[in-house]
């Protein structure tokens, strides 16, 4: 985890073709100790230079956040957060599933209140579990940024 981020109500978005946001909508909590981890992946390309000495050409960073839950609780409000699909709710877990079928570029993710966030080009459901007593269990998912940035800072979500 970077000691740039504050954990705290994740929150995931959808967004329009500009990147501004038409709705915002708060997950539960992930694992405490491993349910959450925020990558930079650099982007860089080496060179050798004419006098056969190499250099690195660093473009940039591109953010990577990965939250898990062994078990999504889409039953008790946290935050003071209704659960459901509307705008400022807490997303139950068929909600965050259909929010995760919206296409590339629309949706921007969040890892706290204070944190920034970013626009993501792609996400992976890496598992999923089953479900218990109505509850999703064993659920993995990583977003990853659409652009490069030049520090390893959030944008403003």
């Amino acid at each position: 985890m970077s000691n740039y981020l504050q954990v705290g109500p994740c929150r995931i978005a959808i967004v329009n073709g500009s990147g501004v946001r038409t709705s915002t909508y708060y997950l539960p909590p992930p694992d405490k100790d491993t349910g959450i981890s925020l990558v930079w992946d650099k982007k860089a390309y080496n060179e050798t230079l004419y006098d056969g000495s190499e250099v690195e050409r660093l473009l940039g960073f591109v953010p990577e956040l990965t939250l898990s839950w062994s078990i999504y609780d889409d039953k008790n409000a946290i935050w003071g957060n209704q659960i459901g699909s509307s705008n400022g709710n807490q997303l139950d877990f068929l909600s965050f599933m259909s929010i995760l079928d919206t296409p590339s570029g629309y949706i921007s993710v969040s890892p706290g209140m204070t944190a920034g966030g970013f626009v993501c080009s792609s996400w992976k459901v890496d598992q999923i579990g089953t479900l218990v007593g109505g509850l999703a269990t064993g659920i993995t998912v990583t977003f990853r940024g659409t652009g490069i940035y030049s520090t390893r800072t959030l944008g403003s979500f």
